[in-house]
């Protein structure tokens, strides 16, 4: 389909999804989703008012489903579509390139203030950076829609000594039009107190109103120190990146900062943040403690800090996992904070480890609208939608990540949507298309995707020839997700699958590597090998082992090669009566996929064989597949 009709189509998905939370929380945002798609020519005019037409119609649809299923599932409603604004980067005019610091401090600043306002839709910093200088010319329309706002905030910064000039302009993003404009001078000292004044303008230029805790949050500046400010800058920058390493080096610039400033609550804030982090990243790390002091800290500098209720949300996730008082504070944050696509992330890791999968899906998809532009955020919703059997979504999700460009992974990344689309309608041609139409040479990823859909299909002499075509150093090479184990593993399911006389050979030869081998993938080679009651001993085992609450989807995993191992070992009531449950739960898809518990798997993989003559069996294969349940 022509691209704005694939973008239509999914907006009208959009309006027909199951769960509230999923569809457009306000007609705005669907009439923003849609006026992007209606500047056609006359001659296709007619046309594309039918199809508005019908997405009107479904529009009302949407919010008839949403009055009759009550509000439980859903998220407050989204700010009208005129209250939503992205402030672009600021330019650096000064003669002096470090000022560029000074430039991004006061963009900084106006983002995270604005996006305190209960009142206005603001989109997150990391989705407007690439937005930057030459990038903006003549694209405010596109970059309006692509980041779903209204309204955009141009602006330059230039300092000449003492002094310091700011002009900033508010554009319509619909028509381009200038709204506003505003000219500010002050000494470089006043700098901090520049965006008190900047607040207040455009919270009434967007006519939205700021309630007493929001005025006075924007009349006070983080600190008075512009030297703590400059370190807090760069530190957050390297914060921002999201790399252990970056945030592992912004610690001590936090940490300068605060000691420069010590009323500097901000900066403690996001010091215990980034601490929290390491912390878990590294067990046994002395840095819990300091965390949790930096935070309270903090909080009891300014206890309206919505960050420093963060940092105490993610001190108690990361450090205690004590996922209840997580929560508790996370509410608070989530008050203070109602633009924080950060916040929501929390949510979503929250929710996932109580296993509150619609609740993520909806935390999600709210970080998404906040910071459109953020690869983590729409990894982790591909990954949900999966791990729910919501294959549509995940591969409309993945399409936005593809949009967002950037990502040298994606000709490999490609073959996972075509497993989506390939667990959707079981159809094994969409996984031939995705290798056949990938550019890539002989011997590269395509071959290991070759190997997988071989096996499928059992074409065991062309699944043989695909492995033996990956030399050893590509192979290391991989992604992840197609060398899930070392080559020896893939040649014993081979040799199994195709009865060879050296299948033992092979088996015992996968047993001994142990490399990235779980307890429950040595538990199916045991089971190939004939040894029943050690195989299920040690899947059982593995089961009782996975970390997690019963139902997580890490304990389901466990329990779908527990199933492997029952059906491989003569025990067909016990693999079926966990098959029929593993069905309509949550799981973890992808991640060691033999395992993966769908109805296409079913039906396709050589490992389900012992039970295709088994009536309860053939009744789960006939039937279509059930819901997922969560």
């Amino acid at each position: 389909l022509p691209l704005k009709e694939r973008a239509l189509q999914r907006v009208v998905g959009k309006c027909l999804r199951k769960k509230p939370a999923q569809r457009y929380q306000s007609a705005d945002e669907i009439l923003a989703a849609l006026r992007p798609l209606v500047s056609e020519p006359p001659a296709h005019r007619a046309r594309w008012i039918g199809l508005a037409t019908t997405a009107t119609l479904l529009t009302g649809l949407t919010f008839l489903l949403v009055r009759r299923e009550g509000s439980g599932d859903r998220l407050p409603a989204a700010p009208s579509i005129e209250k939503s604004i992205a402030v672009l980067p600021f330019d650096n005019l000064s003669a002096d390139p470090d000022s560029a610091f000074l430039a991004d401090g006061l963009h900084d600043d106006v983002v995270t203030s604005l996006a305190k306002i209960r009142d206005l839709k603001v989109i997150a910093r990391g989705s407007v950076v690439r937005y930057r200088g030459a990038a903006q010319a003549g694209k405010l329309r596109e970059i309006g829609a692509a980041l779903g706002v209204a309204h955009l905030l141009q602006g330059s910064v230039r300092r000449a000594g003492n002094e310091l000039v700011v002009n900033v302009t508010l554009v319509d993003a619909r028509n381009q039009q200038q709204e506003w404009a505003q000219h500010y001078e002050r000494r470089f000292g006043d700098a901090l107190d520049l965006h008190s004044d900047l607040i207040v303008d455009l919270a009434r230029e967007l006519r939205s109103t700021l309630t007493p805790l929001e005025a006075t949050d924007a009349a006070i500046p983080p600190t008075r120190n512009p030297e703590a400010y400059l370190l807090y800058l760069r530190a957050r920058k390297l914060e921002l990146t999201a790399m252990p390493e970056n945030v592992q080096s912004a610690l001590p610039l936090y940490q300068e900062a605060a000691d420069l400033d010590p009323k500097f609550a901000l900066a403690r804030a996001r010091l215990s943040l980034c601490t929290s982090l390491v912390a878990y990243w590294s067990p046994g790390s002395l840095l819990r403690a300091k965390a949790r002091a930096e935070a309270e800290e903090a909080q009891r500098l300014r206890p309206d800090l919505g960050e420093a209720w963060l940092a105490l949300a993610q001190y108690y996730f990361w450090c205690e996992e004590n996922y209840d008082r997580a929560r508790r504070d996370l509410v608070r944050a989530a008050e203070l904070l109602p633009n924080s696509a950060e916040v929501m992330l929390t949510a979503a890791f929250i929710d996932k480890r109580q296993n509150r999968y619609r609740a993520r899906i909806a935390a999600l998809e709210r970080a998404e609208s906040l910071d459109p532009m953020n690869h983590y955020v729409l990894t982790y919703l591909i990954n949900t939608y999966r791990w729910t059997r919501h294959w549509p979504e995940a591969m409309q999700a993945f399409d936005r990540c593809v949009a967002l460009g950037g990502d040298e992974r994606l000709p490999s990344e490609r073959w996972r949507r075509a497993n989506d689309e390939f667990q959707m309608t079981g159809d094994i041609r969409v996984l031939k298309k995705a290798i056949a139409e990938s550019p890539g040479t002989r011997g590269d990823w395509r071959e290991m995707a070759g190997f997988q859909t071989a096996m499928l299909e059992r074409d065991y002499p062309a699944a043989a020839r695909s492995l033996a075509a990956v030399p050893p150093a590509t192979y290391r090479a991989l992604p992840l997700f197609l060398r899930v184990y070392p080559r020896a593993y893939y040649e014993a399911l081979l040799a199994v699958a195709a009865d060879t006389p050296a299948k033992e050979e092979a088996v015992l030869k996968a047993r001994k590597t142990g490399d990235n081998l779980t307890d429950f993938d040595l538990a199916l080679l045991d089971a190939f090998l004939g040894q029943k009651e050690k195989a299920i001993r040690e899947a059982q085992r593995a089961l009782d082992q996975t970390l997690g609450p019963a139902g997580s989807i890490e304990k389901n995993q466990a329990a779908s090669a527990l199933a492997m191992v029952y059906a491989q070992t003569g025990e067909p009531d016990k693999a079926i009566t966990l098959i029929e449950h593993l069905l309509t739960v949550p799981g973890v898809l992808q991640a060691r996929p033999i395992y993966d518990i769908t109805l296409t798997n079913l039906k396709w993989r050589w490992q389900w064989d012992p039970l295709r003559s088994d009536p309860r069996f053939q009744k789960i294969l006939a039937a279509p597949a059930p819901a997922t349940v969560y």
